[in-house]
């Protein structure tokens, strides 16, 4: 479908592009999990547990697109938690997927780490492969070399 452009008053071939001058320390992807009659769509979809870069998507000139000081790249994200859902709409069942935090960055860059499934009161570890499923949901990235703090009443 050809874009009206206002100018001419006329319709032309277009092209939507959206890019990011600045970007944000964490990332939330919603995945499209229902069509518009409810239905669940159980696609799955490939996502990277480290290293999710975002540099095609800032605009040529970023500041995001140069190295810090440090010369660490900033455009580099990483996965921290997946929300999934089961079931069907009105009728589903939610668990959490999330990576246990290292205290040694090197080790948390390399190695996808230990993931931990939080389902109602049960918890257990997961293979890093099967973070990945037809039931991701909602996935929680961090830009890579920013660290965590956990709440104040965790550090007690």
């Amino acid at each position: 479908q050809e874009w009206y452009c206002p100018k001419c008053k006329g319709h032309k071939q277009a092209a939507k592009q959206i890019s990011v001058w600045k970007l944000p320390d964490t990332i939330v992807i919603h995945l499209k999990r229902f069509n518009k009659l409810l239905h669940k769509l159980n696609d799955r979809v490939s996502f990277p547990l480290t290293g999710l870069s975002l540099a095609e998507s800032c605009t040529p000139g970023s500041p995001e697109l140069r190295a810090d000081d440090s010369g660490l790249d900033r455009t580099l994200y990483d996965l921290y938690a997946v929300s999934n859902h089961s079931g069907v709409a009105g009728a589903g069942h939610y668990t959490a997927v999330c990576r246990e935090e290292s205290d040694n960055i090197e080790v948390a860059l390399d190695d996808p780490g230990m993931w931990l499934k939080f389902d109602d009161e049960a918890v257990y570890t997961v293979a890093p492969a099967k973070v990945v499923s037809p039931e991701a949901y909602l996935l929680f990235y961090r830009r890579r070399h920013v660290r965590h703090s956990p709440p104040a009443a965790a550090r007690r």
